[in-house]
Formats: structure tokens, C-alpha cells, sequence
């Protein structure tokens, strides 16, 4: 009998650490606001429109073709693709609470034919991906500090691999993985300083890989993007 009391003490205590959250291991399979493959999602946001910013608004409806995922430092960043140019950027801490969310448009992609076209975008201390500051549709961006020293006038990109899944086009619908291997820097300018709303740029050299690590696609890419509050993101 005693040997049982303890047992049960034991389990109580265990269930009342679940209650509270103590202890608990974030579940694998997390992705903000329960997104799934197909799921669809609507995003409330007219930042974009107020403040004139390049990042476009979506349509009223979108459906999350792909998510992607990969760390950076402690951070897990989530992607949640949607249309071929637009997906929104999580990024969440070791309990997956969530740090950072943003809406991000790809304005504009660059698929260099040669090296030295290429080198004009990732050449070490020359390259366009890395240096101070980023010129796009007159705009002036300037590197984000929380990229990169700001001392210095080029810095290297930051390269993390992206984990890609999507669903194929065919009647099965199996789920297909691919792999984009991302030099990347992100930029900023503010569209109202006083009420802090800023844009954003991220300008990456990709190679996405299928699973077999063949690859599909080299380009650059440059998205523009903005804030957006949980509250302005539903999934149905």
C-alpha cells in the first residue's frame, strides 16, 4: 500500500507540473496557429496600403502551399508559403512562443547567367548581399543591426539551409521535400518612424535542392515585408 501512495503521489505531482507548464518539452510537430499544408488563411493587416510599402497585400483567401523551416542561433524560423511570391516568417524561441512575425512579398528575382554576374551579388567584400545599405524602387534600406555589425561595410551573408514541404500536384497529393540553401542579409527602413512601422528586406542566393539534393533552381531572391500582429492572422 505504501509503495502505492507513493506511486500516486508521484503521478499527481507530474500532472500538476503539466498543468502549470513546468517541465514541458515543446511538441516536434508545432507550427504557428496550427498551419497546415492546404490549410487556408486570411491576414487582416492594410499596413501595407496606409504606409505606401512595397510588400503588397494578399488577396482576401490565400492557401499555404509549402512551409519551411530552419534555426537560426536558439530561434526556429517558420515559413508559410502561399501564391509563388508571398509567405509569412515566424520566428519562435526554445518554447515556441512566437518573436517575430512578418509578411513577405518577393518583389523581385535575379537569375544570373554567368560568374560574374553572380559575383556582382556574392562576391566576398564586394557583393551586393552583405554591404551597408540596399537600393530598391528609389528606396533606401539600410543592413539591420541585429544582422550584423554596423561597423563595417560589408559583412558576410548569413547561411542557413531551409527545409521545404509541399504537396504535389498530382491526384495523391504526396507530400514532397526540397531544400533551399539561403546566403542571406536583412535590411530596413522605416515607412513612419514615429509610430514604428517599418519595412524590410531580405536578399538571399538560393539553391533549392530536391530530396535526392539535385537541383532545381539558382537565383536571388529579394523580398520586401512588414510587421503584422497575431491578431491579424486567421487560419480557417
Amino acid at each position: 500500500m505504501e509503495i502505492l501512495n507513493k506511486m500516486f503521489d508521484k503521478l499527481k505531482k507530474k500532472f500538476a507540473r503539466k498543468i502549470n507548464n513546468i517541465d514541458s518539452t515543446p511538441s516536434r510537430d508545432f507550427v504557428p496557429f496550427n498551419a497546415r499544408l492546404g490549410s487556408h488563411i486570411t491576414i487582416s493587416s492594410n499596413t501595407s496600403i496606409i504606409y505606401d510599402s512595397l510588400c503588397i497585400k494578399p488577396d482576401n483567401v490565400e492557401t499555404i502551399t509549402a512551409i519551411g523551416t530552419f534555426h537560426m542561433g536558439q530561434s526556429k524560423v517558420f515559413r508559410l508559403y502561399f501564391r509563388d511570391d508571398m509567405f509569412i516568417q515566424v520566428i519562435t524561441d526554445e518554447k515556441n512562443d512566437i518573436e517575430e512575425c512578418r509578411l513577405l512579398y518577393e518583389y523581385e528575382t535575379v537569375m544570373p547567367s554567368t560568374s560574374r554576374g553572380w559575383g556582382k551579388w556574392i562576391a566576398n567584400h564586394e557583393g551586393k548581399i552583405g554591404q551597408f545599405n540596399f537600393t530598391l524602387a528609389d528606396r533606401d534600406f539600410i543592413r539591420m543591426e541585429s544582422w550584423a555589425d554596423p561597423d563595417e561595410d560589408w559583412v558576410r551573408p548569413i547561411s542557413v539551409q531551409e527545409k521545404i514541404t509541399s504537396l504535389s500536384h498530382n491526384r495523391d497529393q504526396k507530400i514532397i521535400t526540397s531544400y533551399k540553401q539561403n546566403d542571406m542579409m536583412g535590411y530596413g527602413r522605416w515607412l513612419n518612424e514615429d509610430h514604428k512601422i517599418a519595412e524590410y528586406l531580405i536578399i538571399s542566393s538560393e539553391e533549392i535542392t530536391n530530396a535526392a539534393h539535385e537541383t532545381i533552381e539558382n537565383k536571388v531572391s529579394i523580398c520586401v515585408g512588414i510587421d503584422i500582429s497575431m491578431n491579424e492572422i486567421e487560419i480557417i
